[in-house]
């Protein structure tokens, strides 16, 4: 009853929002606008893709959580997530003024959460997991900047946080899972004739996916 009544909840919400979801994934990758929290005008397509995004998102967050303390951590993420997915699948961009209020906001809802249930080393987990992921895929990112932008580098750290709210296995599959998806979409391209072996993959959907994904597994 408790995963059903986050679920539903979360479903709700992301409905809601959808259309300031939709515009705010247009305004988002606006450079050198400083209204970007102000949504833009969109479609009613984008809207709907929006929508159907947020509530499998908030849905598998729900799962997730259930109806427990860390449940608004989670629909945070699935909120301000499907922002990021429309925009890396569009743009390829991460933009840090989305990124960052969600790391944020998981922060301080994480705190909450381990005051309400008394799980403190949950949290130092939390900000751990976040700088190790960090600084692996920075030190990817030097290697290979082609393959993993500065925006993945941190949307993983701030995954990696979200995801050690459920133990390190957690982390690992959440973030292994989503580079997998990755690797299996670009192979499926490739072999479609849709891309080239040098056209980029936005890792973002792939990640957010992922990682909500599993997280609703291992719950």
């Amino acid at each position: 009853m408790s995963s059903e009544l986050a679920v539903a909840a979360g479903a709700i919400v992301a409905l809601i929002a959808a259309p300031y979801l939709a515009g705010l994934s247009v305004s988002a990758p606006e450079r050198g606008t400083r209204d970007w929290w102000r949504p833009r005008r969109t479609t009613r397509r984008r809207c709907v893709v929006t929508a159907a995004v947020g509530v499998l998102l908030a849905a598998l967050a729900g799962v997730a959580t259930g109806w427990t303390a860390s449940w608004p951590a989670y629909l945070v993420l699935a909120l301000l997530g499907t922002v990021l997915v429309l925009v890396d699948a569009e743009h390829h961009r991460l933009p840090d003024r989305v990124t960052a209020p969600t790391a944020v906001a998981g922060v301080v809802l994480f705190a909450v959460a381990a005051a309400v249930e008394g799980t403190w080393s949950q949290l130092s987990r939390v900000a751990l997991a976040a700088v190790v992921v960090f600084a692996v895929f920075y030190l990817f990112a030097l290697i290979s900047p082609r393959g993993v932008g500065l925006g993945d580098v941190k949307l993983t750290a701030l995954l990696a946080g979200y995801l050690a709210w459920f133990g390190w296995l957690t982390v690992i599959g959440g973030i292994a899972g989503g580079l997998l998806l990755a690797g299996v979409a670009s192979i499926l391209a490739l072999i479609s004739g849709h891309a080239s072996r040098t056209t980029p993959v936005p890792l973002g959907p792939f990640l957010i996916t992922a990682a909500l994904l599993v997280a609703a597994l291992c719950s």
